[in-house]
């Protein structure tokens, strides 16, 4: 068999491998100047009230102070899976993206709703928030099961920008991008890393049952804002679910830029043939996640203690104690063996072992 021969079959099979597994919104960002329907004015100096990370009740809506992080819109909330970036005339909402994983698109705009008619300063009014929302910023996802690697040298694209970055010691923390936010940004990377970092692990359940929940899982996802929103879909306006249009952004973005069967010499890959598993996302769409809240909940005291347990081992290695002398309620609630504590030590900026070595060296020389 030729070496393009096993080529092929190495495609072909890669393509059988691939399950896709998810695709839909992942980040939505509004803007909502509605005018008096809502008192900014006076919701801006009610929270001015509160410090940081406190909670309390706006209008019978619960509520969390957090630090804003955007200059025209100094005062920001949390409100169920949304931020408010609020001024003393207008807002900035942020969806997050387990919003999207637990309620769906449809499930989120309907909340949002709920929220506003909360907020509103004129109860026995019905508005029709829908009108009053513009789209600042809309990103979509797919996700896939692939057990393989990309790379970077076998993508052509006409975008000015491309390359990669790591993030952590893991090979399999690279991601890729393309393009620019200031047209389209695409990413791809390997979520099933991801989640172990950022705690979203209950998204293992949906994917095993895909029967992928042991396999390396990419997500391939393209940021858009509001100019290139209306250069594809032609508005901005927030609707009901827009299949047709969600298909659309998926559609831009992957032939943005494509992967080929291999590298062309001299950074030529205009006739080299698209990778069948390209082809295969291209006629990509699946449905949203579900997620529950118990597995959220589950995920997220998992999550909290690996960090906490993390912070611990670092903490007593910097005490400059040996291991057989840690105190026993942190070797048993936090399951800290010998090497874990060895590792952490030889972590830290001047380890015990480097020390001991240089206090020895120094009596030697001293003698």
């Amino acid at each position: 068999m030729s070496e393009s021969q096993v080529k092929v079959c190495e495609n072909e099979r890669a393509v059988d491998e691939f399950v896709l597994l998810a695709s839909g919104v992942d980040t939505l960002c509004l803007f909502l100047d509605c005018g008096p329907l809502i008192d900014w004015k006076s919701i801006v100096e009610q929270i001015e009230y509160y410090d940081y990370d406190q909670s309390f009740s706006l209008k019978g809506v619960s509520c969390i102070r957090e630090k804003a992080w955007m200059k025209a819109y100094p005062v920001c909330l949390r409100i169920g899976q949304f931020l408010f970036f609020v001024n003393r005339q207008s807002a900035y909402i942020k969806f997050l993206a387990l919003g999207f994983e637990m309620r769906g698109f449809d499930g989120m705009q309907q909340w949002l709703c709920k929220i506003l008619d909360s907020l509103r300063a004129f109860p026995e009014r019905h508005v029709p928030w829908l009108e009053f929302l513009k789209v600042s910023r809309l990103d979509v996802f797919t996700d896939f099961a692939f057990d393989g690697e990309f790379h970077h040298e076998q993508f052509r694209t006409k975008l000015k920008k491309s390359g990669y970055f790591q993030s952590g010691e893991n090979a399999e923390g690279k991601t890729l991008y393309f393009g620019s936010r200031a047209s389209m940004l695409a990413r791809l990377y390997v979520k099933s890393v991801e989640i172990e970092v950022s705690g979203k692990t209950y998204l293992r359940e949906a994917w095993r049952e895909k029967a992928c929940g042991e396999r390396r899982v990419w997500r391939l996802e393209f940021e858009f804002h509001k100019a290139k929103l209306e250069e594809i879909i032609g508005f901005r306006e927030y609707v009901a679910y827009d299949e047709n249009a969600v298909k659309q952004l998926h559609a831009y973005g992957v032939n943005s830029f494509e992967y080929c069967t291999e590298t062309a010499t001299h950074r030529n890959l205009s006739k080299v043939p698209l990778h069948p598993l390209w082809r295969a996302l291209q006629a990509a769409h699946c449905s949203e996640y579900r997620i529950n809240r118990k597995q959220v909940e589950q995920a997220n005291i998992a999550y909290r203690y690996k960090m906490a347990r993390k912070w611990v081992i670092s903490w007593l290695a910097a005490s400059s104690t040996s291991y057989d002398d840690l105190p026993m309620q942190y070797l048993r609630d936090f399951k800290i063996t010998a090497a874990d504590y060895q590792k952490a030590v030889s972590l830290l900026p001047l380890s015990l072992e480097s020390a001991d070595r240089d206090d020895s060296h120094q009596q030697v020389e001293h003698d």
